[in-house]
């Protein structure tokens, strides 16, 4: 799994290319913990995903609810 980021103030894009699933979900979900600290939007560009588990997903869940809580306590 590759993770580039591109930053532009509170905004954040992801680009994911390779593989999301149980063996890289552990490094995606501490990236994706990180960037949801500080941005309040984030984009995930997933064109470069060839595969996705149910561990990928769960990492993707994660991230939307950690800003989710984040925006929403903000509010």
């Amino acid at each position: 799994m590759d993770i580039k980021i591109s930053e532009n103030g509170k905004q954040a894009v992801l680009f994911l290319k390779g593989h999301l699933d149980t063996y890289t979900a552990k490094e995606a979900d501490a990236v994706f913990r990180k960037v949801s600290e500080s941005h309040d939007e984030v984009t995930l560009d997933m064109s470069g995903v060839n595969y996705l588990s149910s561990a990928g997903i769960r990492v993707l869940r994660n991230l939307y609810m950690a800003i989710y809580k984040r925006v929403a306590s903000s509010a």
